[in-house]
């Protein structure tokens, strides 16, 4: 079971490349996708050179809902800058 941590840690690695190449690694926007099975959710992150900049998936708890608001408001991924 991957957690929405060890998802926002994979994020922070790609972001982290990005900024060592020198890209953007600026988090400009962050998109929750429930997937087919129901019980996966995508992590979409965008910065501002680039549109689904960097991606991972987690598992929802069982028997949680699905709200991407509230996961919008826990994650520590939004708008700001990993260096």
């Amino acid at each position: 079971m991957t957690r929405i941590a060890d998802a926002e840690a994979r994020i922070r690695r790609e972001l982290l490349q990005r900024s060592k190449r020198g890209e953007s690694s600026h988090v400009s926007r962050v998109d929750f996708v429930l997937c087919e099975d129901f019980e996966s959710v995508m992590i979409y992150v965008d910065t501002a050179e680039e549109l689904d900049a960097a991606c991972a998936c987690f598992d929802l708890p069982a028997g949680a809902p699905f709200d991407p608001e509230r996961l919008l408001q826990e994650t520590t991924l939004v708008a700001e800058r990993i260096h």
